[in-house]
């Protein structure tokens, strides 16, 4: 078997414990340099802090937000305000499942970037509310926004963020029952996390990639290299 192949087979089997304990070791990590960091970076860390509870804990994200959103708003840091609004906007889809919880924060963020002129984080909040749109079973809209982030994670060469959303279109395809573009997709977006060092992106998206083939009625295909 070859090495993605077994990646597969380990994170299909387990269900990617490690990954948690990934992200519990970079959560210490960050809090040890935030005691000598400066105030920019702090904020910055802070922000880092709340994407790390995302999915697993509402509360302490919205709480590392709001931190970061305040000091954000001292110290006239539009990057860190608009990167909180993002943080509180995707925590929230994860929460409550809805357009209207999340929507306002992930706009506050998509402006705010747009007026710094931040493609980056134009991506990956384009990115989000694609996410937010899949997430309320409205597919087809939601490929408008992936579209856009991928275009501009492509245009600023950020591969990991281009192979995400692939996967995710991928996974959006799949949803509306297009098969062939849904494996498309996630094979490209496979191929991008590849050439990265994105080792948790392309657990996940070997995963997508075995359920696919899975659901497609080709179970045979899903433990290909």
């Amino acid at each position: 078997a070859g090495k993605y192949q077994i990646l597969y087979l380990i994170a299909f089997g387990l269900g990617c414990p490690f990954i948690s304990f990934a992200q519990a070791g970079y959560r210490d990590s960050l809090m040890k340099v935030f005691k000598s960091a400066d105030v920019i970076k702090k904020t910055d860390i802070t922000n880092a802090l709340s994407k790390q509870y995302w999915t697993l804990n509402y509360d302490s994200s919205v709480f590392f937000a709001n931190k970061a959103l305040g000091i954000s708003r001292e110290q006239r840091y539009v990057a860190g305000e608009a990167e909180a609004y993002r943080n509180i906007g995707v925590t929230s889809v994860y929460k409550f499942g809805n357009v209207s919880q999340a929507k306002p924060f992930l706009d506050s963020a998509l402006n705010l970037f747009k007026a710094s002129g931040d493609k980056k984080g134009m991506a990956d909040t384009y990115n989000n509310l694609g996410f937010m749109w899949m997430n309320s079973h409205n597919y087809a809209y939601s490929l408008t926004f992936y579209d856009s982030s991928l275009a501009l994670f492509r245009e600023i060469g950020f591969k990991k963020g281009e192979a995400a959303v692939l996967n995710y279109m991928g996974i959006a395809y799949q949803y509306m029952g297009d098969f062939q573009k849904a494996i498309d997709y996630t094979l490209k977006g496979v191929e991008v996390r590849k050439t990265t060092d994105d080792y948790d992106g392309t657990v996940f998206s070997l995963i997508n990639t075995g359920n696919m083939f899975l659901n497609g009625g080709k179970p045979y295909l899903a433990m290909n290299d």
